[in-house]
């Protein structure tokens, strides 16, 4: 009993201390959203906000418009911490959706801000470096981030939040199982062709670069672990 009680006492003590990182987080976001918005309502009537595989400019837009990307970091902290809440979820769980959430919230304010200076660059200057790095930087993330989370994609318990939720994988758990398991190495390996690509963008400028890794990734990680978790399914029924 006293181990149990010692033992619930440290539960309690991690779920103030998340309650209160995730505020922080959350207040972070909301205050850097503020400050983007005072910024950004300096900025010209319309700045850059998409650019072509040559760097080149092909879509203007509000200012405004480079706001909303900054939002949505608050608003994945904010949605993170109730559904963490209503949602009971395994510790090991919590700690990879936490880990995720975070890192994309960071990535956005990134991308945000990121933009927000191209933005202040005058016209003639947009095929700078500061664009030319922008696709590299987002796919050697992306890259990062597969690999990183390929490495603990077969350990994640059955829960409705996170990993591949076929009808095959949340009826059995043995599936759920096998099929992480499976898909963990896939991940990786979509994870070094968005690396290598990402590199690759540093120097050349191929359609195929941008166009391939994400197809690929898709492929790796959704198409091949449903059919794998479908084929186990019957599998297993016989």
């Amino acid at each position: 009993r006293r181990r149990a009680l010692k033992q619930q006492a440290t539960d309690t003590g991690k779920n103030k201390y998340r309650l209160y990182f995730w505020i922080t987080l959350i207040a972070f976001s909301i205050i850097q959203a503020t400050v983007f918005f005072i910024l950004a309502s300096r900025l010209p009537n319309k700045v850059p906000v998409h650019f072509n595989y040559n760097f080149e400019v092909d879509r203007w837009g509000s200012p405004f418009e480079l706001l909303s990307i900054s939002i949505i970091p608050s608003l994945l902290f904010i949605i993170r911490l109730i559904v963490g809440n209503v949602y009971k979820q395994k510790p090991h769980n919590v700690k990879i959706e936490d880990h995720i959430i975070m890192t994309v919230g960071f990535f956005l304010i990134t991308i945000s801000w990121w933009l927000y200076s191209i933005s202040l660059r005058p016209i003639e200057t947009l095929k700078s470096e500061s664009i030319r790095f922008l696709p590299s930087f987002i796919y050697l993330f992306l890259g990062v981030f597969a690999i990183i989370l390929g490495n603990y994609e077969g350990t994640i318990k059955p829960n409705k939040t996170l990993g591949i939720k076929t009808k095959w994988t949340l009826e059995d758990d043995e599936n759920w199982r096998k099929t992480h398991r499976f898909a963990g190495p896939l991940t990786i390996i979509g994870g070094f062709v968005f690396t290598i690509c990402g590199i690759l963008l540093l120097f050349l400028r191929r359609i195929y670069l941008y166009v391939f890794p994400p197809i690929l990734f898709i492929i790796l990680v959704g198409v091949i672990p449903t059919i794998y978790s479908y084929v186990l399914s019957r599998k297993m029924r016989n």
